[in-house]
């Protein structure tokens, strides 16, 4: 069970990560509930150096981090007295009726403590909170099945080959990690994770396709564009 906190200035989010059936091939089609890094669209990267302090996350309302890892402590109570652990699914989003508290958005399951959300995303501005889900992503650089038989076949060859953001190691060249591209070689500008993953190929694709739009100014002042 993985339980994770990010904090932005007046705004948070803790949630549970989706985890694989036991069962589970490891790409089966199963939808399961994604990671905190299933929305985004490239590798983790250096996230301190050339960042202001606001860019870095470091400067915060002063509640926020007591109120965000309080939730968080709530959200692994709840997933731990469910019968269903970490697979337990969860409730409906909220809406906006649950939010006036019309709504009774307890999605009790037979758990003592309710349904346990997937992610809990706080506001201080307005003092507003949902409870949102989110699916996993095949493209994901931390739970797609790429990485997971990636690290389940080839260990910490595999962990290396990520920190040195290489796709061939000369140190271990019988490792002959599968990529979803089938690429031989890292692409310019792109990491190990992005090519294993398929972002890579898919940033590829997007370049391609935004390269057959012709744009041309309306006499309207807006924008138009044509695919060619």
């Amino acid at each position: 069970i993985v339980v994770c906190v990010a904090l932005g200035f007046d705004s948070f989010v803790a949630m549970r990560h989706g985890v694989y059936e036991p069962d589970d091939d490891f790409g089966a089609g199963r939808q399961r509930l994604g990671c905190y890094f299933c929305n985004d669209v490239v590798a983790p990267t250096d996230s301190l150096t050339d960042r202001t302090l606001d860019q870095q996350c470091t400067v915060t309302r002063p509640g926020l981090a007591p109120v965000a890892s309080g939730t968080a402590v709530e959200l692994l109570a709840t997933v731990l007295q469910h019968p269903r652990g970490g697979l337990a699914p969860p409730p409906p989003p909220t809406t906006a009726a649950d939010s006036r508290g019309d709504g009774d958005g307890d999605g009790d399951d037979g758990s003592v403590f309710g349904a346990p959300p997937h992610q809990i995303r706080g506001y201080f501005a307005g003092f507003r909170q949902h409870a949102i889900v989110g699916q996993a992503s095949d493209m994901c650089t931390a739970c797609s099945p790429h990485v997971v038989n990636a690290y389940r076949r080839y260990g910490f060859d595999f962990a290396l080959r990520a920190f040195n953001n290489v796709l061939v190691d000369e140190e271990a060249p019988h490792v002959a990690v599968e990529v979803a591209d089938g690429a031989a070689n890292l692409p310019p500008g792109y990491s190990y994770l992005e090519t294993l993953t398929g972002l890579a190929a898919l940033h590829r694709q997007t370049d391609r396709v935004m390269e057959d739009i012709e744009w041309s100014e309306s006499e309207a002042g807006g924008s138009d564009f044509e695919a060619l």
